[in-house]
């Protein structure tokens, strides 16, 4: 068997086009017309995106693959789900999973190793419930992975809401986040973050979490209405990330209060003034996850009309320097 690592100009999309409707539908035999389809959204999704195809081939025939997004000079991420089939390494109908999966993983970490990357991340939002989370988590520890962070996801009918004109705090104001240093920013996140409840940042070294917070708003894009800073005096006291998505929704990336600036009602107003900012921009629906074991989070956001609808689970594999 041969793995390859490849540019999006390197690989053979309509291959790839095959293989993925190979793997959909079960079948041997693509119509052409489908493998053309199949090929112009691959130009469409990945054309302008940083990223390396993984590829396991045997005499010619494509048996396995995996597309890694470049996130920033420390992360590498296996394509996440909405933009590439279910987000997972795929192996065509009939062969050998494990093994296959396994020499495209270790394939992909001998690459990130080279590149002087830290950790291959993955992101696991399976639509069978918990028992496919189970099964699933077992597979992919068996790879190396191990969990980074169990996230509820949560939506919000925002044309249910019915939002009144918000005050800024007494004391505090409100500037978009790009016109503040972002190393005053940064430290904000690192103190709001690191004296709360997620694995996820406890998991990164301190390099991967400076290159993480640097690439907030650039790999998806940002919202400026509603991507603030929260200020007191010239000191922030939180933050908030958020991004359009489609034309109809709004994700709410990261939020977070300074330690210091806690209890005293600021991340309600700041999710608050997010939500009629949205509804102001005729957004029918905004969407976050928060962490699992963030149960005053979690319940905030019920309290605000937030509805829980999943759970997905984000794993990382270290990768050693090569």
């Amino acid at each position: 068997m041969n793995i390859s690592v490849g540019t999006y100009n390197q690989v053979d999309l309509d291959d790839i086009a095959e293989f993925l409707l190979s793997v959909k539908s079960g079948k041997s035999e693509q119509p052409a017309e489908e493998i053309c389809s199949t090929r112009n959204q691959l130009r469409q999704t990945f054309s302008e995106k940083p990223i390396r195809f993984v590829i396991a081939r045997n005499k010619g025939m494509l048996l396995g693959c995996l597309a890694l997004l470049i996130k920033h000079p420390v992360t590498v991420e296996i394509m996440p789900h909405h933009l590439w089939q279910d987000g997972y390494p795929l192996v065509r109908p009939g062969y050998d999973a494990t093994t296959i999966t396994t020499k495209l993983i270790e394939a992909a970490a001998r690459w990130a190793g080279q590149g002087k990357y830290e950790c291959i991340e993955l992101g696991v939002e399976p639509s069978d419930g918990q028992d496919e989370l189970g099964t699933l988590k077992t597979w992919y520890e068996s790879l190396g992975f191990h969990v980074r962070q169990e996230n509820v996801n949560l939506m919000c009918k925002l044309t249910a809401q019915t939002i009144p004109e918000l005050a800024v705090p007494k004391g505090f104001r409100l500037r978009p986040i790009t016109d503040v240093d972002s190393d005053d920013v940064f430290r904000c996140y690192h103190a709001s973050f690191s004296r709360g409840h997620s694995p996820f940042f406890f998991d990164q070294s301190e390099r991967e979490r400076r290159a993480y917070f640097e690439t907030f708003g650039v790999t998806y894009g940002m919202d400026e209405e509603t991507s603030l800073a929260l200020m007191k005096e010239e000191r922030v006291a939180g933050f908030s990330y958020t991004m359009p998505w489609a034309t109809s929704y709004h994700y709410v990336d990261w939020l977070g209060i300074h330690p210091a600036y806690r209890r005293r009602g600021l991340g309600r107003f700041l999710l608050r003034y997010i939500m009629k900012k949205a509804i102001d921009q005729g957004r029918e629906s905004a969407f976050l996850s928060c962490g699992l074991q963030n149960l005053p989070a979690r319940a905030l956001y019920r309290q605000l009309g937030w509805e829980e609808i999943g759970q997905d689970i984000r794993y990382a594999l270290k990768v050693h320097s090569q």
